[in-house]
């Protein structure tokens, strides 16, 4: 047993504080928790941050003194609380083994969050050496009432009871305390035990390497054997052994130096000599399975394994005859219900006599099955998941059979015990949750992130959990914002750290110099918006003198007053018309070099491509500075020589395609005509997507000798540009906001317009921004110009009409009789057209004429013009005819998508009123340089 080995010393050291008074009456465990004999083979320093204690804690007076070191009464004045500050002092603060174990019992009991545990609040090192910060327990120690005989047997079971959980608590985190005794047990004023001086904790999951092999720790009249034979011998229920040494001197007042099991009341003495075993296999293996069988050794239960006799009454022992089904002399039940299926059955019959179930082994089952459910129940409340454990308990409180209730008072106790606790736990969960939120008001979010910390995860509550996420993402933020602003201000990187340190201020609001930092900064920031607000105001007189030089046409000289300003602030109109100036600028330059080169090799009138070439970079510059007089001036004085006859004989044809059509409009058409084939002729397109093809002037022979319409021959001086295709109703819908076409489709020819219309189409296109700037406008064909533009300079692609024009022999008239169609009336006639499928189609899908214009024939006639009127008489020759002065009717060309195929030809000519439109009316535009 625990008093046979006391041959080490003479006298108890487990009598005092352990810093409490004189050296001699220290653990064991003090030297070596303090350091060794020889203090000064072992200085160091630790590097650890000093910290001045006076600007929180206020010193109140001396609590108790060791050898190594003292425990003082302070005020918190952040929290406004009592604490006590335990420090080791002297050489031993400069012990690496003291130090290194006096931190371990602040991270041992930081950890342990639990009423019946000394808490740990900070630690850290002042400039008098390492410090605890801890709760302040002010009811003194255990062994003070120890002293005064033997403490009160509920009382005494009572503080057992709960060093029981608070050490359950500590081995459930693997910590094993290993210096329990009376003197490191403190009370608080209302009789709450709490277990202090880890200074000799250990994990008992991991080598700390603080244990010396064979090194002895503890105080001697609390050991067990194994302790005292080797530190690294102990384990979880080395502790079990010193709570119960404890337990013998509360209950007998005397120290457990000699055991003597005669002072123990009668019904302990049993628990305690298993408590006290040698053995550690042969003790209790756990606080709590102690604590319980001290309760129920109180509780005077009865061994309910025996097997009863028939008859016998389980709770007074009377025999009773087998036929009863109470007790004659208590009235207790003598039957039970078969827990197997239910049945009542003799509570002393071993096997069920319905359905033949083993009651024994039934009861066995259920037992270990509550044992287990115990066992979560216990581990559930450690780890603070009370609900849970609260669940597991209420189903073993509700088991009504005797037999299988021996874990009944357990359960009763358990659930006052967890109940209690979890209340204790919510109640500590605001205080800390408070002074988590004290300690962020004066930014000191370390301690308010240990503060919450403290509280078990599962009490969290859910503003718990985010004040806590949001406390270390401002710590983080904060460290890294320190650093971040340290390297900017030591690399002089000065730009946007007035924002860092502004959010800086807001989380370190402890700190005097950001501050100070920070209004530097916003001089600095007034100086420099000051400095902008200047720089701004010369950017923007810079801005309008270039433009203005620009509008003049003097490009250089609004680049060169952009040049005299900062460009770091100019905005997107001012960047704009920089790289603009900058380009023109660049232009300009080319084109000086090409004149200068030009004139250096006596560049003559007849040499037209190297006219060709300046004048084609005088109209390149001039897209880009459109308002420059000399350049201007340049390109009409070259023009000039361009226009001359004869000129460009010599020039090249593909020298010749590079020309603008404005160029084109005057040159002789004969040369254009001559130099490039009809392929090569430009096609063009507008800024609605309309393609044009640019043909030059011709003499062809017009009309067919039939209906009045005399052949004759006829010239075009000029050159036009005519539509590739006919008007689409996409393009038309663009320009007129509408689409009268019967035969919808964005593709096909827009009909039903009168000529009127078509001229209002002209009118509009004209006046669209694109078109304007590129100084174009639009107008009807003459009936000459449609007719030479159909031919294309020959008919042969008319041997076969459908191949190049949409009419009734394909667009599903034939299909019908035409005439029965026309009889119908407008209405009906549409009707039954279109649902024979009688259509006009898409553009472009036949083939094109020589010239590569589409649908010149067929599909829808096209508007001219022209008002209808007979032609010159045979054989007189025209040029550039309009036709009649005045009319009734305006002339359309072309066939339609229902015209007979015999009469679908380049001649064949048809008149309307100027506001007539019908399903198979249309019109194409020509478009020409407004100056020509």
């Amino acid at each position: 047993m625990g008093g046979d080995n006391q041959d080490r010393l003479d006298k108890s050291l487990g009598d005092q504080h352990t810093m409490a008074g004189d050296a001699d009456v220290n653990s064991l465990g003090d030297q070596p928790t303090f350091g060794d004999a020889n203090l000064e083979d072992d200085l160091f320093e630790d590097g650890m941050e000093r910290v001045d204690l006076s600007t929180r804690y206020t010193e109140e007076g001396v609590l108790g003194k060791g050898g190594f070191g003292e425990v003082t009464l302070a005020l918190d004045t952040r929290l406004e609380r009592k604490v006590a500050i335990k420090r080791i002092q002297g050489k031993a603060a400069r012990s690496k083994t003291a130090v290194h174990r006096f931190l371990t019992e602040a991270k041992s009991i930081a950890s342990l969050n639990h009423p019946n545990i000394v808490q740990i609040y900070d630690y850290g090192r002042s400039t008098e050496g390492p410090f605890l910060i801890m709760e302040c327990v002010q009811g003194g120690s255990l062994l003070d009432e120890c002293k005064e005989g033997p403490i009160e047997l509920d009382k005494a079971v009572n503080i057992f009871s709960q060093l029981c959980e608070g050490l359950a608590k500590a081995h459930a985190a693997s910590i094993i305390h290993r210096d329990i005794k009376p003197a490191n047990v403190l009370m608080t004023e209302d009789g709450i035990p709490k277990l202090t001086d880890f200074g000799l904790a250990k994990d008992d999951t991991v080598d700390t390497g603080m244990t010396t092999a064979g090194a002895v720790i503890g105080t001697i009249d609390f050991m067990p054997p194994e302790q005292r034979q080797a530190a690294e011998l102990t384990d979880h229920r080395s502790d079990l052994w010193s709570l119960a040494a404890t337990f013998y001197q509360m209950l007998t007042g005397k120290s457990p130096k000699i055991i003597k099991f005669s002072d123990v009341p009668t019904q302990l003495q049993i628990v305690l000599g298993k408590a006290l075993e040698d053995s550690k296999d042969d003790r209790y293996q756990s606080a709590r399975e102690m604590k319980t069988a001290v309760a129920d050794a109180l509780a005077g239960k009865k061994d309910a394994s025996r097997s009863l006799g028939e008859g016998e009454c389980p709770r007074c022992a009377t025999v009773n005859p087998p036929d009863r089904k109470f007790c004659r002399e208590c009235g207790g039940s003598l039957t039970v219900t078969c827990l197997a299926c239910q049945i009542t059955m003799p509570i002393w019959d071993k096997a069920c006599g319905n359905c033949g179930a083993i009651q024994v082994e039934m009861i066995s089952t259920k037992l270990e099955g509550f044992r287990r459910q115990r066992e979560e129940a216990e581990s559930s409340r450690n780890a603070c998941r009370y609900q849970q454990a609260i669940e597991f308990a209420r189903e073993i409180v509700a088991i009504e059979d005797d037999r299988i209730a021996e874990l009944k008072p357990w359960a009763d106790e358990f659930l006052i015990t967890a109940q209690t606790e979890w209340e204790q736990h919510l109640e500590v969960a605001k205080t800390k949750f408070a002074e988590a939120v004290k300690h962020r008001s004066l930014f000191d979010y370390d301690s308010a992130i240990h503060s919450l910390e403290l509280i078990p995860e599962p009490i969290r509550e859910p503003d718990i959990v985010l004040y806590l996420g949001e406390l270390r993402d401002h710590s983080a933020e904060s460290k890294t914002l320190l650093k971040t602003i340290a390297k900017r201000l030591k690399d002089r990187d000065l730009s946007g750290l007035l924002e860092l340190v502004n959010r800086a201020v807001e989380l370190r609001g402890d700190r005097t110099d950001l501050p100070k930092l920070r209004e530097r900064l916003q001089a600095r920031e007034m100086q420099l918006q000051a400095r902008e607000i200047e720089q701004d105001k010369l950017r923007d007189e810079a801005c309008a003198a270039a433009n203005t030089l620009l509008n003049a046409g003097d490009a250089k000289g609004g680049l060169k007053r952009m040049q005299a300003v900062s460009k770091s602030g100019l905005g997107k109109t001012g960047k704009e018309l920089m790289r603009r100036l900058e380009a023109i600028a660049k232009a300009e330059d080319g084109l000086i070099e090409l004149v200068n080169a030009s004139r250096a090799a006596g560049m003559q009138l007849t040499d037209g491509e190297e006219a060709i070439e300046l004048y084609l970079a005088i109209e390149s510059y001039l897209s880009l500075n459109p308002k420059h007089d000399k350049i201007i001036s340049m390109k009409s004085h070259l023009k000039k020589k361009l226009l001359r006859d004869g000129f460009l004989k010599r020039a090249a044809s593909g020298s010749l395609l590079r020309l603008p059509t404005d160029i084109l409009y005057h040159l002789p058409t004969a040369v254009f005509r001559d130099k490039i084939s009809p392929e090569l002729w430009p096609t063009g397109e507008n800024f609605i997507g309309m393609r044009f093809k640019l043909l030059p002037g011709g003499t062809f022979a017009m009309g067919d000798d039939e209906n009045g319409n005399a052949k004759h021959l006829v010239t075009l001086s000029k050159f036009f540009e005519i539509a590739v295709h006919p008007v689409t109703q996409e393009q038309y819908a663009r320009v007129m906001k509408t689409n009268p076409s019967h035969f919808v489709a964005p593709q096909k020819p827009v009909e039903m317009v009168s000529w009127k219309d078509a001229t209002r189409f002209c009118e509009q296109l004209s006046k669209l921004s694109g078109e304007k700037d590129a100084d174009y406008v639009y107008r009807l064909p003459t009936e000459a110009e449609w007719e030479y533009a159909c031919q294309a300079g020959t008919d042969s692609y008319l041997a076969d009409v459908t191949g190049v024009a949409w009419c009734c022999s394909n667009s599903g008239l034939q299909r019908l009789d035409p005439n029965d169609v026309w009889s119908m009336g407008r209405e009906k006639a549409i009707h039954v057209l279109s649902s024979n499928g009688c259509t006009t189609h898409a553009v472009g899908e036949k083939t094109a004429n020589a010239w590569g214009l589409y649908d010149m024939l067929g599909n829808v006639a096209e508007w001219c013009a022209d008002w209808s009127g007979d032609y010159p008489k045979r054989g007189k020759s025209v040029t550039d005819p309009t036709g009649p002065t005045t009319g009734y009717h305006r002339v359309f060309r072309g066939g339609t998508w229902r015209t007979h195929p015999s009469v679908v030809t380049p001649s064949f000519r048809l008149a309307g009123k100027p506001s007539d439109a019908t399903d198979f009316l249309g019109f194409r535009v020509v478009r020409q340089p407004r100056v020509c």
